[in-house]
């Protein structure tokens, strides 16, 4: 049974709950839009603390006076939470604003003693030593940043931009990547947009491959591709080259795999594989992996150009040759090995076509030349003459390509 004090005792304790429990539930649902506002409701809230003083600094202009109230704000947060970093960013950032730049970063580097992987203190102290020209402490900062907060990527992908652009810090900057930080991928495809970074990122890759280093292919094709759109071809054909095993190098040629041997669609110089519309195709004419290129047409309009490959032919006179099979082949439209130049003027420079019917193992072959301007990357590729799907271009059988290869005469 209650003694008459316990029910005033237990009222008592409840109403101070509530007296603390709905101000700070009021607070936290006016932070994310209106963090002043739930400062002013419970001055303990941390969070919404650190909110305000971000959102006040963030202004391009401040009130006058201002900044003695955010840092009152500030000092008032970090009493609240004495341990918490991000509180003590928030002070050193409104000392920072009113001038004391030593005091704000001390105040950084004591958030990151506190907690290592601090945002804004990271990103204050990152600014102090890019400025500084100490490159390997910006590649530390932005290494700890990137593990635990890559959303901040494009921020730092700027400094990065920056660094390419100076010697010391592209050597830093090649060093660091060189040591394939995990987001070293995402750095190489950001450079290799920019002016200074593609030179940078192809002279590593390239001296990776020459050093035995593993490869990844991603990281090869884009570096090649990037050259080929700035028009350096040339390189971007060695550095294909550098980075094929010896095995691939085996089948390598004009014509990269002739036989199709090797998997599609890992190299930026060897064969792409895309189905087309009316045909079923697969690499490996007697299984998935045999060798050759199988193409079973459904007796309907035909549209290809889904196999091909980009090839590096020099100036000069050329043969291009095929031995196929096949079976029951109808191509009203025509079915053939199309080769032209990328870009530029020039176009079309021959077609070998298929022959319709039955057979097995016939060789064909038509010569080319390759002209000494506007051709300097071309494109081979198997299709039909369809433009519209009119069912009286119907194609029916199947075409079997054992081989496909470009030789200079």
């Amino acid at each position: 049974m209650l003694s008459p004090l316990a029910l005033p005792v237990r009222l008592s304790v409840f109403l101070v709950a509530c007296a603390l429990i709905v101000p700070n539930g009021v607070s936290q649902l006016l932070q994310p839009d209106n963090p002043a506002a739930a400062l002013t409701v419970n001055p303990f809230n941390a969070d919404a603390g650190i909110a305000a003083i971000a959102r006040a600094l963030a202004a391009s202009e401040l009130a006058p006076g201002s900044l003695e109230a955010l840092r009152g704000t500030a000092e008032r947060t970090l009493a609240a939470a004495p341990g918490d970093a991000r509180a003590m960013s928030a002070l050193g950032a409104v000392l920072e604003r009113e001038g004391d730049r030593d005091g704000g970063y001390a105040l950084f580097e004591q958030a990151r003693a506190i907690s290592a992987t601090e945002i804004h203190a990271i990103l204050r102290l990152l600014d102090r030593s890019l400025a500084a020209g100490e490159h390997a402490e910006v590649l530390d900062l932005i290494d700890v940043a990137l593990r635990r907060w890559p959303s901040y990527w494009p921020q730092l992908a700027e400094v990065l931009t920056y660094m390419a652009g100076t010697p010391d810090g592209r050597s830093e900057l090649a060093d660091r990547l060189g040591q394939r930080p995990p987001w070293r991928s995402s750095a190489l495809r950001h450079l290799l947009r920019t002016e200074a970074g593609l030179p940078m990122v192809s002279a590593l890759v390239g001296a990776e491959l020459a050093a035995g280093a593993p490869a990844d292919a991603g990281d090869v094709n884009a570096v090649i591709a990037a050259l080929v759109g700035r028009g350096a071809v040339a390189s971007a054909y060695q550095l294909f080259m550098a980075s094929l095993s010896p095995e691939e190098r085996s089948v390598a040629g004009y014509v990269f795999d002739p036989g199709f041997t090797q998997p599609a669609g890992r190299y930026h110089f060897g064969w792409s594989f895309r189905q087309g519309t009316g045909a079923e195709m697969r690499l490996g004419i007697d299984a998935p992996g045999s060798g050759g290129l199988l193409v079973r047409f459904l007796d309907s309009p035909a549209r290809l150009g889904g196999v091909a490959q980009l090839l590096r032919l020099p100036t000069g006179r050329y043969s291009l040759a095929m031995e196929a099979d096949a079976s029951q082949l109808q191509a009203p439209r025509g079915l053939y090995w199309r080769l032209a130049c990328v870009g530029g003027r020039q176009g079309e420079l021959v077609r070998l076509a298929a022959e319709t019917g039955s057979y097995a193992a016939r060789a064909s072959e038509v010569t080319f030349e390759v002209p000494a301007t506007d051709c300097a990357l071309q494109r081979l590729s198997l299709e039909t003459g369809v433009e519209t799907d009119s069912w009286r271009d119907r194609y029916s059988g199947s075409f079997s390509v054992r081989s496909v290869s470009v030789t200079r005469l």
